[in-house]
């Protein structure tokens, strides 16, 4: 038999998974590890070297998400991927080649930060702002200045040049005074305003990333200048909030799902010896308003539909191109889409007479936009734009007699966006209504613990799988842990909790339940027979680390709920942990009580009175309700014996405790009920709240039938019961009764057939 492939493992280390950038290179590594059927571990850290912003914006414990990079550098793992130039963006260099060396020898590829120590995998950063720089140029742009973060990380040293090096190639200026390193904080607007007010000559900024461009975006309109037309203003990264912005902002685009991609496809190569020596992912600059002199890029349908037919089709992909939700296949599908459209409206309404059929086709050719999965509603609104230009644009050179279809075809595509963007609308209120119903139902049942702590690790999790999770591993610290930020975090004593399959709940055998740091991601209960991704969940609560789960995404969407689970788990296991103590100590109170005082009155196995403490309460029953119809019951198990003997005492505890539930359910909460000894149990209680002792014995038999059905023990559980009714006079007299009850009970044990 041929050697199965061996499915390689790889981790990516990541910032925090809410920030968009690692959103998506999260999103692009899982898309490539499925592609070639590898095993994906992320690791959603936060950002390190901002203990003084974490503080500044109420988030000071942010920094607990770091320990995982410390798991992953003892994970085992065949390869990791580090996006250290994104998770240490604000550290120099040295401090992230110290980042990078806690991995020991693992295989590693540093994403973001370039080094001759180790493999890379960075942005083309040089291209793509020459291209910008250029685009202001000749938009007439004259002063441009430069925002430049921070020139110690190599990524802005590489965009700062492109910009300088590309004003000089066209006979620009350069100028010192103008380029301004920042920091992403609260400070970094009061460094614009100040350059502004200095230099009020500047007309462009370009900004090493769209969050400063944002901020200087904000501080042109503060000066009531106009962004796009008085001051050019573009961004790096191109994130989903550049095209939301007002107006929206131009920027070169670093697609971080390619740049995921990439990374994994190279550590793949690297595993199975296939020579890899790129090191650049290309960068493109995407014009939007606010580097227009225009003020309307490409945002209106005169402008997109201005000169020939091919004219447009360049308009309408350059138009596309502002979309940054697409990815460049999307784009082009879409763009092809429209290209047919543009060039049926020409061949059949402007250059021959159009048939009766003509509207039909182009609605069939509009149905692959419309019914498109992978076309959202704004794209759906900017599809508006596109159609009103085209039917503009073919109403101005067609026949006068052939406008008549061609309105009737504009308004059939009205009608079929506006219905469109009425599904969509509808659909995500009812996906929103879902998610917030879903998360309020994890969150409530997070926190609802049973009777038996012990099982409360697999019941915290049994939610999981309606907020997106498929399959999870919880692993808990042996006691909560402080960790301070810059410490290192090498916890060695981890206890393997519980796990779940979709629905399936699990504990893990206490035997099995010590793992080594390794151990936390490879062991038996991983699936063997396909491919996972697994995404690492720091488990804290202020200061104290309790432990970590390995959660299962079912689709990238989970990516969004991660740090509600984060927080939701981490509050239950601190509970849990609270809860247990609790019991430790009410347990060894208990003890201590027990062994103090032996007049105690209650059963320590059952929860029962014991013998003692069943006669006080009994005779304070009969005492109480002198003249009222009792009943009275002695009982003992069915072959508690042959249960010790067959299947062990543990069982045989079982049987007892069963049985004493068994007690209380046929007898009612207002009964007095005790454990006598061994398997013997008696009950008081008043007739008016139980009923007849037929109705008492069906419920026993329900009872005990209910749980057999729901334990499926190999044997079966079984009381005798001896029932006398008496009315109530005094202590003396109620004894004689128990002492009746007892000789019932052996003449009914006597007639029944023994068996197990």
């Amino acid at each position: 038999m041929a050697n199965k492939k061996k499915r390689f493992r790889i981790g990516l280390l990541t910032a925090t998974i809410t920030d968009p950038f690692s959103n998506m290179l999260a999103r692009g590594a899982m898309k490539a590890a499925e592609r070639l059927d590898c095993d994906l571990f992320i690791f959603p850290g936060k950002y390190i070297g901002l203990d003084d912003l974490y503080e500044q914006f109420d988030a000071k414990y942010e920094y607990q998400y770091n320990v995982l990079i410390d798991h992953a550098a003892r994970s085992g793992l065949d390869y990791m991927i580090a996006a250290v130039g994104t998770i240490a963006y604000a550290m120099g260099n040295e401090d992230k080649l110290r980042l990078l060396e806690r991995f020991g020898d693992m295989p590693l590829l540093s994403v973001a930060f370039q080094t001759e120590k180790y493999d890379y995998l960075i942005y083309d950063n040089k291209s793509g702002v020459a291209d910008a720089v250029e685009y202001l140029i000749s938009e007439g742009r004259k002063r441009i200045a430069f925002m430049a973060g921070d020139l110690k990380n190599i990524e802005c040293m590489q965009r700062f040049e492109a910009y300088r090096d590309t004003l000089i190639k066209h006979g620009l200026r350069f100028d010192k005074s103008i380029v301004k390193e920042c920091e992403i904080a609260g400070k970094m607007i009061d460094v614009v305003r100040t350059l502004l007010k200095t230099h009020p000559d500047i007309d462009g900024v370009a900004c090493v990333n769209d969050m400063i461009a944002e901020t200087v975006c904000t501080a042109v309109k503060e000066m009531g200048k106009r962004v796009g037309t008085d001051v050019a203003v573009v961004g790096f990264d191109d994130l989903p909030l550049a095209a939301e912005l007002d107006p929206p902002l131009a920027s070169v685009r670093a697609d971080a799902a390619l740049l995921g991609e990439r990374a994994v496809e190279k550590a793949y190569n690297f595993l199975a010896g296939i020579p890899d020596d790129e090191h650049y992912v290309p960068t493109s600059f995407v014009p939007r308003q606010s580097c227009s002199t225009l003020g309307e890029l490409f945002d209106s349908p005169e402008v997109i539909f201005t000169g020939s037919y091919e004219d447009a089709l360049d308009n309408i992909r350059t138009y596309l191109k502002g979309h940054s939700e697409y990815t460049t296949a999307q784009r082009e599908r879409i763009f092809f889409i429209f290209k047919r459209l543009l060039t049926f409206i020409k061949d059949e309404f402007i250059e021959r007479m159009p048939d009766r059929f003509s509207i039909a086709r182009a609605l069939e050719i509009a149905d692959e936009l419309f019914g498109s999965d992978c076309v959202s509603a704004d794209m759906l609104i900017r599809s508006y734009t596109v159609i009103d230009g085209a039917f503009k644009w073919a109403n101005e050179r067609c026949d006068k007699r052939w406008r008549e279809p061609l309105r009737r075809l504009y308004e059939s595509f009205y009608r079929r966006i506006s219905s469109e963007l009425a599904k969509q609308y509808r659909a995500l209120q009812d996906n929103n209504l879902e998610r917030s119903h879903v998360n309020n139902v994890f969150i409530r049942d997070t926190l609802m613990f049973h009777r038996n702590i012990r099982d409360a690790y697999k019941n915290c999790m049994k939610r999981l799988t309606d907020v997106g999770a498929d399959t999870g591993y919880l692993y808990i610290l042996e006691k909560s842990v402080p960790y301070h930020s810059g410490e290192r975090f090498l916890p060695d004593d981890w206890q393997f909790k519980a796990y779940f399959y979709g629905k399936d709940l699990f504990s893990v055998p206490e035997n099995e339940q010590r793992v080594t740091p390794t151990e936390l991601f490879s062991h038996k209960y991983l699936p063997t027979d396909r491919r996972y991704t697994l995404i690492a969940a720091d488990l804290f609560s202020n200061e104290y680390q309790y432990g970590m789960a390995l959660l299962e995404p079912r689709s990238e969407q989970f990516l969004e709920e991660l740090e509600l689970v984060v927080y939701q788990i981490s509050s239950a296991v601190r509970t849990i942990e609270l809860l247990m103590q609790q019991e430790d100590m009410l347990t060894e109170l208990h003890s201590r009580s027990l062994a103090l005082d032996n007049l105690s009155k209650t059963d320590e196995l059952t929860g029962l009175n014991n013998r003692r403490g069943f006669y006080v309460a009994a005779e304070k029953l009969a005492e109480e309700h002198k003249g009222s119809e009792l009943i009275v019951c002695y009982a003992d198990m069915d072959n508690l014996k042959l249960v010790n003997d067959r299947f062990g005492h543990n069982e045989g505890d079982y049987s007892i405790k069963l049985l004493a539930e068994c007690m209380r359910y046929a007898f009612g909460e207002s009964a007095v009920i005790g454990r006598m000894g061994g398997d013997e149990y008696a009950a008081v209680v008043l007739r008016e709240k139980c009923g007849t002792p037929e109705e008492i014995r069906r419920r026993k038999e329900g009872f005990l039938a209910a749980a057999a059905e729901r334990d499926k023990k190999p044997f079966r559980v079984g009381i005798s019961l001896g029932i006398c009714e008496c009315v109530s006079t005094d202590s003396y007299d109620l004894r004689a009764v128990i002492d009746k009850a007892d000789g019932l009970l052996y003449m009914e044990k006597i007639k029944r057939k023994k068996e197990i």
